[in-house]
């Protein structure tokens, strides 16, 4: 932390200085804070990579609750198709319906269908945003 630094790239390495950006870091504000004040190369070095760190920051939009119902929905469905048919014998074995991989256990079924909750969210607000994978 606060060493030499020449490029606004260098600090942005630094958890430090992400730390104090960010404000996560506990008690690493007054040292950055000196630090700029010690020199205006400082101030306009971390004022250089505020602005690069700024660039690359979206903004965060609220979800719209439809969406959040039409995609908890979806997530529900899955779950409950996949509840369909399956059996907890005596000695708790599992044994899944045919749409689910034999090898594949109850947690790792589960987990993919939460990914796929969270993809229908995330899909979604990226299509409303105008955001392609391309």
């Amino acid at each position: 932390m606060l060493e030499h630094y020449s490029q606004p790239e260098e600090l942005l390495a630094d958890d430090s200085f992400l730390n104090w950006y960010f404000k996560t870091g506990e008690g690493e504000a007054g040292a950055w804070e000196e630090w700029m004040a010690a020199g205006a190369e400082n101030r306009a070095l971390a004022l250089r990579a505020v602005e690069l760190l700024e660039l690359t920051r979206l903004p965060e939009r609220e979800i719209p609750a439809e969406q959040i119902r039409q995609a908890s929905e979806n997530f529900g469905g899955q779950v409950q198709r996949g509840l369909k048919g399956l059996v907890v014998t005596d000695d708790a074995n599992l044994d899944f319906p045919r749409s689910v991989p034999d090898r594949c256990d109850a947690v790792e079924w589960f987990a993919v269908r939460a990914l796929d909750f969270a993809q229908d969210v995330v899909l979604h607000d990226s299509v409303s945003w105008g955001i392609t994978g391309d």
